[in-house]
């Protein structure tokens, strides 16, 4: 075993992975991988955010794959994947369709066929280990000085495995290996971790630098007979028909393409699921709404597997992966000088989701991103804007900050995790100031409904909504709702806020779950436009949007806020009450905010607004399905 050659960091590594006590078994990728052995399709390219798993499969390949002389590790390396999905019967997946007509004897012949597989690849390959993150520790050295080096000690190992001892004066790997193989016919696999790190570092590497390490990429694996297999790994893929064109030998999965290979580099819910039963101190419903929320391209949710692990062996749940680097790097991919920017990250700060059709995003797509902070856009750039927006969504997704329904065509933020990050850089970046402006005022405005203080309630409301709602051309006709949504931002912090729930009889508008179940509120809001406070306030009641809160668990108060918007005048009104379920009394606060309630209810016939015709209907159609349903029982 060397560094490079049968790599000794490889086998170890797998070795601590495989002992951990939250390891999970990823082996079955190395059956993929075996139908791929000297094959035209043996180039793949896995790109994943950091710690998604791609060095741990690096590390695996290494451990089954490479030829290892001593018969002590040999042995042990065998044991292990005996005991790996790789080997078990159950796990093989047959070539040949299944059908019900096919004998027993035939079933068998077909095992056998497929263990031979297994045993006739395991152990059977030299590989080669490149990890180009390395560089940083020869900052010195030029880029072809660093190659240079890089190659001498590959071919020095290969000497004394082989004994050829080449004349290597002057002569590169390829070359070396060709000769090789002329001589030997020996196959390797190569396994490339990190190969876009020269990328990533833009400021330690020129563009000329990138050339020539794609162009020594190239030279090395393309079309290479000496080449068995290639796996390599980064964040970005390689940008085809572009610098990267040299590249475009292999088969790239990313985080917006990958029907193949998904699950081995992310945790199913199933997996999580068994972790669970074997910690039996975090349940999974608490992993699950921390940490849940990647899609991959088939629909299936998964997670990260550092956040989970790291959960798991600490006994705690809190933020793991955004911890291992530095996430204000986040900020060098919004572009808040594209149009509707800003209002599109705060609607997914509201946990709503963005409709785009993604194209991908690769190695080149960094370094020609737009970054230029000044300059104004007008109406003839509107198909550069949506260019450079649809560019930015998807860097965003390839690094693992937003998540991609491929089949609704949205993209989000897709867990707690992350939406604690993201609050966290809208509140230091001066380019978001309106995100600083909303949490002040969500901050004011929850403390005085917690007080009942409607006055303020209004006043915040009718603040947020006179500066907010004329952003964009979708917020010039924005609901009442994403008012109430925007009033309310900070709420997230304190409740697990539930937008148009399943309640009573029917739906409220706004149900604010306290996470503190015990001395926290609940917050019960229903809307009206046009109409009156109590009129909202009266719909609470009758669609008993309270019911079952302390059969759920809720021990605090409950508060139930009904706020009205006459269009006419342009103003709000609020009533908040107290309600005690278990009492079955309503408290109702002395101070109604303004007598808009009176006005409202005098404008409500001249309010024109379509809100109220719909939402009736609605709510009356809701309320005769619901009025059966307790009727037999069957309340939500």
């Amino acid at each position: 075993m060397g560094i490079y050659v049968d790599s000794a960091i490889g086998y170890d590594e797998f070795e601590i992975l495989y002992q951990s006590e939250y390891f999970v078994d990823k082996s079955n990728i190395i059956r993929k991988f075996n139908k791929l052995l000297q094959k035209n399709k043996r180039y793949i390219c896995i790109s994943k955010p950091r710690r998604f798993g791609k060095s741990s499969i690096a590390n695996m390949i290494i451990a089954y794959y490479s030829k290892i002389n001593n018969e002590r590790d040999k042995e042990k390396l065998k044991k292990i994947f005996d005991n790996l999905n790789i080997s078990k019967e159950e796990n093989i997946e047959s070539e040949t369709i299944t059908n019900n007509t096919r004998d027993l004897e035939t079933e068998n012949t077909s095992f056998k066929k497929k263990k031979l597989s297994y045993e006739e690849t395991q152990g059977k390959y030299h590989t080669i280990y490149l990890n180009f993150s390395d560089i940083k520790d020869y900052e010195k050295l030029t880029l072809n000085e660093y190659l240079s080096i890089l190659d001498n000690e590959i071919m020095n190992e290969l000497d004394d495995i082989f004994k050829i001892h080449e004349i290597k004066e002057n002569i590169i790997l390829s070359k070396y290996l060709s000769n090789l193989y002329c001589k030997t016919k020996e196959k390797f696999i190569f396994v490339i971790d990190e190969w876009d790190y020269i990328f990533e570092e833009d400021i330690l590497f020129t563009a000329n630098d990138r050339n020539i390490y794609v162009s020594y990429l190239n030279d090395l694996l393309k079309d290479k007979p000496y080449v068995a297999f290639a796996y390599m790994t980064g964040i970005l893929t390689p940008a085809k028909g572009t610098t990267q064109s040299k590249l475009n030998f292999f088969t790239e999965y990313s985080m917006l393409e990958d029907n193949q290979y998904y699950e081995y580099f992310r945790f199913t819910e199933k997996e999580v699921h068994k972790l669970c039963l074997e910690n039996k101190k975090l349940n999974y419903g608490d992993l699950e709404k921390r940490y849940n929320g990647y899609l991959s391209n088939t629909g299936e949710k998964i997670f990260n597997p550092l956040s989970i692990t790291s959960a798991l062996m600490n006994n705690e749940i809190r933020n793991y992966w955004t911890k291992t680097g530095n996430f204000y790097e986040v900020k060098n991919h919004i572009n808040f000088n594209i149009n509707g920017v800003k209002e599109e990250f705060l609607k997914l700060i509201l946990h709503e989701k963005i409709k785009i059709k993604l194209r991908g995003y690769g190695a080149d797509n960094k370094h020609i991103r737009y970054k230029n902070k000044n300059i104004k856009r007008n109406d003839q750039e509107k198909n550069n804007n949506e260019e450079m927006k649809n560019e930015m969504y998807s860097s965003m997704v390839v690094y693992g900050f937003l998540t991609y329904d491929i089949k609704k065509e949205e993209v989000f933020i897709p867990n707690v995790e992350l939406f604690e990050k993201f609050d966290e850089v809208f509140k230091n970046n001066n380019d978001f100031g309106i995100y600083k402006d909303l949490i002040s005022n969500s901050k004011k405005i929850l403390e005085a409904t917690l007080s009942k203080d409607t006055k303020t309630v209004c006043d915040i409301i009718k603040n947020i909504q006179k500066k907010y709602s004329a952003l964009d051309n979708y917020y010039k006709h924005v609901s009442l709702s994403y008012v109430i949504q925007f009033a309310y931002i900070d709420a997230q912090s304190t409740h697990d806020i539930k937008k148009e729930t399943k309640a009573g009889k029917g739906k409220a508008d706004f149900i604010f779950y306290p996470k503190d179940k015990y001395n926290g509120t609940v917050i019960i809001i229903e809307l009206k436009v046009g109409e009156s406070a109590n009129s909202a306030i009266q719909q609470i009641y009758d669609e008993q949007y309270y019911f079952g809160l302390k059969n759920k668990g809720y021990q605090g108060k409950v508060l139930l806020v009904g706020i009205n918007f006459t269009k006419l005048n342009k103003e709000y009104s609020c009533i908040i009450e107290e309600y005690d379920e278990s009492k079955n009394i309503k408290i109702r606060n002395n101070n109604t905010g303004t007598d808009e309630d009176n006005n409202n209810n005098n404008n409500s016939n001249e309010d024109d607004d379509d809100y109220n015709t719909n939402n009736n209907k609605r709510k009356r159609k809701q309320n005769q399905k619901q009025n059966k349903k307790l009727k037999s029982g069957k309340v939500y």
